[in-house]
């Protein structure tokens, strides 16, 4: 078995590095997917790689230098995110949109038209603080997570209650004290 995985190793190594060097150069141009495909069909078959073994083991070894890479990038030091400037221009974004008093239930055909002059404030807000896609990306991020996180605690502050009088209803300390006869005996009574 070991020779096997010798063998597939020997044969699949320089096809992946010759895929990754392709990759570097002509993934992310414009067509740059389709094309190192090509490539690597073209490639593969002059080898003529076994299609269950080696075709799927190939992107299994690019993947996992990328993977590598990005581990690598994530212990690198980089300049930090300017956190309190989002922080304002996200305060700003929510402003708009309280401001303009929009209608709540929209529909996604009624969306162009309803943001219309949201999307015009938001145009300069970005002009005016130099955002680019990534940034807006990053602080929209945020706003939906925060939001995320008030909305569980909304959730659960209601659930805290709706338990707490439960249990009070039900004349207990706790829901989770209530037995079966208790519950028979709260069940059959008037």
């Amino acid at each position: 078995m070991e020779e096997l995985e010798l063998a597939r190793d020997k044969k699949c190594f320089p096809i992946a590095q010759t895929i990754l060097t392709e990759i570097s150069t002509g993934l992310l141009e414009e067509g740059g997917v389709k094309e190192v495909a090509l490539k690597a069909i073209s490639l593969t078959l002059h080898e003529d790689l076994n299609v269950s073994q080696d075709m799927t083991y190939i992107p299994q070894l690019i993947l996992g230098v990328l993977s590598g890479a990005n581990a690598t990038m994530q212990s690198c030091t980089t300049v930090p995110l300017d956190v309190e400037r989002y922080k304002v221009i996200a305060k700003k974004i929510l402003t708009i949109l309280a401001e303009e008093k929009l209608k709540l239930n929209i529909n996604a055909d009624e969306t162009a038209v309803v943001f219309a002059g949201v999307k015009e404030k938001f145009d300069a807000l970005f002009s005016e603080e130099k955002l680019n896609v990534l940034e807006v990306k990053y602080i929209m991020d945020s706003i939906f997570n925060h939001f995320a996180m008030f909305n569980n605690v909304l959730g659960a502050s209601i659930e805290s209650s709706m338990e707490k009088a439960t249990a009070k209803l039900l004349g207990l300390d706790n829901t989770s004290d209530l037995t079966m006869k208790k519950l028979d005996e709260i069940l059959k009574s008037k």
